[in-house]
């Protein structure tokens, strides 16, 4: 099946490598022989135009991924005071889970079906997508959704789009009412006006004609054809790009028939415009983009890096905002003209569509309930889907199978991603102070900084498990506490939310040479012995200063250990020689060096055997993540999973999407790690 997906249009040169069997012959395309201009890219590959044809330049040897937003993940919430509009929580991502198809869930399949209309003087194809059990004696809202330039009917439906997916997990978790999807194709010249693609006015005006095949051929087919509820309240438009830019013309011309309406980073030519391509004649002046019957919902959005509409869809929003329509606007940190773009909008906009947000509903935000309006779980008596960031899609209550011990639960209850806000300050929110204190250590026979977290109102009459909190490599514990981090605003959110227990956080500098045999940092075996060393001053040292000085409860299960890179290594290392003294043991990141391991710096002469990696008592919780574009630590996170795998070392092992070796990584595992240990979760029970 050829693949039309229209990710991005740039101009570029390019060595064109056409030859006689290129990728494009094999999707029924000739390869572009003379051109160097890229007009498209897609899984397949780079794509221009030769004699008015599409033809291949270049193959894609890495297919395009989904891009998660690795570094900026605030919560957005957008009004829309007199349009009837709820507010809506804006996540500047979509949740990576809710793009794929989950086993167990039967997702809605799609039917081409074949309409005539007036407007070309021609047969034409659509997709039609029918709710999962479509009733012909139930009547259904339609939303249609619109492909970018130079895509067609099959466009939107591409799997990494997650168009089914999206829509069929939201409706699982309740987020998005039953509907019929229809996606037609969106070029529609007039009869004798055809021309080949180009980035032309001529080929644009097949796009313009569209909302005359859309409203007199294809709205009329829909409701004779199926069952399907009438009225702008029932029916929505949605598109990207090109799609995007007709989306919202056609949503305010005829708002009359569309009360929902999103423009997915839009296209220019609603309005004159000049883009790196050509010149858009405009449909409508700025002060015409008015709808005489304000849409329920208007929701436009874009990458804050898109190399192809620029600024149009911010143009847009201005123009509205000129206006007075009441709209929402927000912009996709990171996002290019690309597939994040499209699944990011796509998610935000079938969340708010055919009245969802008038009704109670679990929420995946997981501080909508921090504004003062909000229920909270603690009024209920109960806790709350909408409260716990822990309930997922594959996680629901009603739907959990029961577990052997601990860490099976702990197992069902991770994410792989960061939930929006949880690593942001509030207001209304209490956080813990950080205590700078220093102890003498006879490991080193020196003096040792180290920095403890304190819960909100530590009282010395109670008693307080503790977690030691342990840095990378080169740096010192101040690190840990950069709020980029979110040490402090992921535990003090959880534990607001009663996600995690109170607890000391110790986070003590881990290079621990003895004095006098301090060498130079450096990426090698000499450097690394301090770092091994640390375990002595840990136990013989930090430890009993800590029971001597704060309010602890003793004993492994109230005693963790986690770290990020070399202090993930450690903490694994430590944790399992030493799992009399500790119950929860978290590695995130994990540097190599526990086992034999050689990365491109440098051979690490290893703690121990691969054999010798076992517990003698099992911890009850022990957690290794890594993310899956790692530039530094690559892939021993998983070799280290697969090392306790082969000795019989319960654990449970989190993959992090997209996740490099970055804030993003450590604090995705910390949160994780911070909401399973104390025994936090025998309290969902």
């Amino acid at each position: 099946m050829k693949i039309n997906f229209i990710i991005s249009l740039v101009i570029s040169t390019l060595t064109c490598k056409a030859s006689a069997e290129c990728f494009a012959n094999k999707l029924g395309y000739s390869c572009c022989t003379k051109t160097k201009e890229v007009l498209s890219i897609d899984y397949n590959g780079k794509w221009g135009i030769e004699n008015g044809k599409k033809c291949g330049i270049e193959p894609n040897m890495n297919p395009i991924e989904v891009k998660r937003n690795l570094n900026n993940n605030t919560l957005q919430k957008r009004k829309n005071n007199k349009n009837k509009n709820k507010d809506k929580e804006i996540e500047n991502i979509c949740p990576v889970e809710m793009i794929s198809r989950k086993e167990g869930v039967e997702y809605p399949l799609y039917y081409t079906v074949q309409y005539y209309s007036q407007t070309t003087q021609s047969e034409r194809p659509l997709n039609v997508v029918l709710p999962v059990g479509y009733n012909t004696s139930k009547k259904y809202p339609v939303l249609y959704y619109l492909h970018g330039i130079m895509g067609d009917e099959n466009t939107m439906l591409e799997e990494p789009l997650g168009t089914i997916a999206i829509y069929q997990n939201l409706l699982q978790e309740k987020r998005t009412k039953e509907m019929i999807i229809v996606v037609p194709s969106q070029y529609a010249p007039a009869p004798g006006t055809e021309v080949p693609p180009s980035l032309t006015q001529p080929f644009y005006d097949g796009y313009d004609n569209f909302i005359n095949d859309l409203v007199n051929d294809i709205m009329p087919y829909m409701e004779e054809n199926y069952s399907i509820a009438t009225g702008r309240e029932n029916t929505a438009i949605c598109g990207f790009s090109f799609g995007g830019r007709n989306s919202l013309y056609i949503g305010y011309v005829r708002s009359d028939l569309f009360g929902y309406v999103g423009a997915f980073s839009p296209a220019p030519g609603i309005t004159e415009a000049q883009d790196m391509f050509s010149f858009h004649k405009g449909l409508l002046q700025p002060e015409q983009l008015v709808a005489e019957n304000p849409p329920i919902v208007t929701m436009l959005s874009c990458g804050t890096n898109d190399t192809v509409v620029g600024t149009f869809p911010k143009e847009y929003h201005e123009i509205l905002e000129q206006n007075n329509q009441k709209h929402i606007w927000y912009e996709i940190p990171d996002a290019d003209h690309d597939l994040t773009a499209i699944t990011t909008s796509y998610y935000n906009f079938m969340d708010s569509v055919f009245g969802i947000l008038d009704e109670t509903k679990p929420n995946i935000a997981p501080f909508s309930g921090y504004s003062d309006e909000s229920e909270s779980s603690e009024s209920s008596g109960e806790e709350s889907e909408s409260s716990n960031p822990k309930k997922n899609g594959k996680n629901k209550k009603g739907n959990m199978k029961k577990w052997k011990n601990y860490m099976d639960k702990m197992e069902m209850e991770i994410v792989n991603y960061l939930p929006q806000g949880i690593d942001t300050r509030y207001d209304n929110v209490n956080y813990p102070k950080v205590f700078k204190t220093s102890y003498y250590s006879k490991t080193t026979d020196t003096q040792r900084k180290v920095d403890i977290v304190l819960p909100v109102n530590y009282k010395k009459n109670k008693k307080y498990p503790v977690l030691y909190y342990l840095h990378g490599i080169f740096v010192e514990p101040d690190y840990m506490l950069q709020e980029e981090l979110g040490t402090i605003s992921i535990y003090g959110n959880l534990v607001y939310q009663k996600l995690a227990k109170d607890m000391i956080i110790v986070i003590p500098d881990q290079y621990a040479a003895p004095k006098g045999q301090e060498v130079e940092q450096g990426l090698n075996q000499d450097y690394y012995d301090g770092y091994d060393n640390f375990i002595n001053d840990l136990v013989n040292d930090l430890m009993p200063f800590i029971a001597n000085n704060f309010s602890i409860r003793t004993g492994r299960e109230n005693t963790a250990i986690c770290g990020f890179s070399f202090g993930g290594r450690n903490s694994l290392y430590i944790g399992y020689v030493r799992s009399d003294l500790f119950g929860y043991v978290g590695a995130l990141s994990p540097a190599p060096g526990v086992t034999p391991g050689e990365d491109e710096w440098s051979v690490h002469k290893c703690l121990l055997s691969e054999n010798e990696l076992v517990a003698k008592i099992p911890p009850i919780v022990t957690f290794i993540s890594g993310g899956t574009n790692d530039p530094a630590v690559g892939t021993f996170p998983k070799q280290y999973s697969d090392i306790l795998t082969r000795n019989g070392q319960k654990h449970v092992y989190l993959s992090i999407p997209g996740g490099e070796h970055d804030a993003f990584s450590n604090k995705v595992g910390y949160y994780n790690f911070i909401k399973s240990i104390f025994g936090i979760l025998k309290d969902d029970d």
